[in-house]
C-alpha cells in the first residue's frame, strides 16, 4: 500500500530529520510491522507511522543519540591523552632535575665528608 503510494523515507533521511545515526534508525525498524516499514528497490523505507514510532522510542536526552558523539567523545579523548603527554613530560623535566640536584648534593656531601680530596 506505502510502496504503491510512494510514501515513506529511507532509514537515511529519516535519521538526518530525527538528528540520530542511521544505526538507531535500523535498530528501531528491525521491530517494526509491515504497515511501519517496507522494502522497495533494494532499499527499506519507514512510513509515517513508523517514523512517529522511532520519535516515540527515542530517549528525552537526544545527546546520547547524536551522530556527533562518536567525534565529541574521540576529541575529548585526544583532548585527555594530549594532556597526558604533557603531564608526562612535565614529569620527566622534573625527574632530570631532581638527578641534577641530588648529584649535587652527592658532590657537596662528598666535599664535606673529605674536604681535601677535591
Amino acid at each position: 500500500m506505502y510502496e504503491a503510494a510512494g510514501i515513506g523515507k529511507t532509514m537515511l533521511e529519516v535519521s538526518k530529520e530525527l538528528g540520530v545515526s542511521k544505526d538507531v534508525v535500523k535498530y528501531h525498524q528491525r521491530k517494526m510491522n509491515s504497515n511501519e516499514t517496507f522494502k522497495a528497490g533494494g532499499k527499506i523505507y519507514i512510513t509515517p507511522a513508523g517514523e512517529e514510532k522511532i520519535k516515540n522510542g527515542l530517549r528525552k536526552d537526544k545527546e546520547f543519540y547524536s551522530v556527533t558523539f562518536e567525534s565529541k567523545l574521540i576529541s575529548q579523548i585526544d583532548k585527555l591523552n594530549s594532556n597526558q603527554w604533557h603531564h608526562e613530560w612535565k614529569l620527566e623535566d622534573l625527574a632530570k632535575k631532581i638527578d641534577s640536584i641530588d648529584k649535587k648534593l652527592d658532590q657537596v656531601l662528598k666535599a664535606l665528608r673529605d674536604p681535601w680530596s677535591s
